[in-house]
């Protein structure tokens, strides 16, 4: 692996470490979801300038994957 590609794996993981050590202290769920759901809506629109539009054929996984993830929330 790269070093971009380490480093990256890397703050993924510490991401999600943090990520789950908020959710659990979190008694209220409704806003553990909110600011976890909130975290990464800031963190994808920081990255919009930096990435190419999604190819068309990409749009039914994206699509499919949006939907399983709100029928796992739920």
């Amino acid at each position: 692996m790269t070093p971009l590609v380490t480093a990256a794996v890397l703050l993924a993981a510490v991401t999600h470490a943090s990520w789950n050590a908020i959710a659990h202290r979190i008694t209220d769920k409704l806003v553990g979801f909110t600011l976890i759901a909130g975290g990464g809506t800031v963190i994808g629109l920081a990255m919009v300038p930096f990435v190419p539009f999604p190819a068309a054929g990409a749009w039914p996984y994206l699509i499919g994957s949006a939907v399983i993830h709100v029928a796992y929330m739920q």
